[in-house]
């Protein structure tokens, strides 16, 4: 299925309208919108509109009842839950859910980083993001790259070992970063958008994250088990991120960035 028709158009538009008071259905319903969807259609084999569409009612009943947003890793674990469940309900072939699963979370996260992206276009009608700076990165640049990252589960006890959930922190820091662009909420108002991850990296509270984030790009694991046991003895927040930022600064961060996107298509 190359492009959907207008007619399936306004019928998924109909579909995701009658969930619009149930703000936690998978952001808006990733599923049914580009590029997940078209992926979908041959893992489960769907070969005309009318099966699609089937398909998407499906996965929304399923969705509605079992996704939550309560915290990251809540969130996290629930569309991982509403999608296996939602799989094995139409009984697609079980020799590709995993990788229909990783695809599936590739898509979930790109989603409420294209809602951060869509929210300053809408606020700056016409205007361009600003380009980074030669030593910095864009922040929704690199949400986007913490999105697409491979799945950790094989190098789970290492990051248990420096006090680190992969999953809670994939999400955390796909949401952290790309809502920079917007003008934030709560507490966490800011009343410029930031695009510079630098900036990001340098703020950041959350000493989990910061390790996280060392971790995913290569860091030398040495450097970061060594960080985290000097970080427990600190006994504030801020001073715990400093012993990270001391061990793994963001001028580290952006050499690992560069690498491994040479390393890349």
């Amino acid at each position: 299925m190359k492009e959907f028709s207008s007619n399936l158009e306004n019928q998924l538009d109909k579909l995701i309208s009658q969930y619009e008071e149930y703000t936690d259905i998978i952001m808006g319903c990733a599923f049914v919108r580009d590029p997940f969807c078209y992926e979908f259609t041959d893992w489960a084999g769907l070969n005309d509109e009318a099966a699609y569409l089937a398909a998407c009612k499906a996965f929304m009943k399923v969705a509605h009842k079992e996704f939550r947003w309560g915290d990251y890793l809540e969130a996290r674990t629930t569309a991982e839950k509403t999608f296996r469940l939602f799989y094995e309900q139409q009984h697609y072939p079980i020799e590709n859910v995993e990788d229909a699963l990783n695809a599936f979370i590739v898509s979930f996260l790109n989603q409420i980083i294209d809602n951060r992206q869509i929210e300053w276009e809408d606020t700056h009608p016409g205007k361009e993001m600003p380009e980074p700076a030669e030593d910095d990165i864009d922040n929704l640049y690199l949400a986007r790259v913490f999105s697409v990252l491979p799945n950790k589960a094989d190098d789970e006890a290492f990051f248990r070992s420096i006090g680190v959930e992969y999953n809670y922190e994939q999400l955390h820091m796909c949401c952290w970063f790309s809502a920079q662009v917007t003008n934030g909420a709560g507490q966490y108002s800011r009343g410029e958008v930031n695009f510079s991850a630098r900036t990001t990296y340098n703020r950041l509270l959350n000493y989990s994250s910061l390790l996280w984030i060392g971790a995913v790009l290569g860091a030398d694991r040495s450097e970061l088990t060594a960080a985290a046991r000097e970080a427990e003895e600190k006994k504030t927040n801020a001073a715990k991120c400093g012993v990270i930022r001391k061990h793994v600064p963001f001028d580290t961060i952006l050499a690992l960035f560069h690498k491994l996107m040479d390393g890349e298509d």
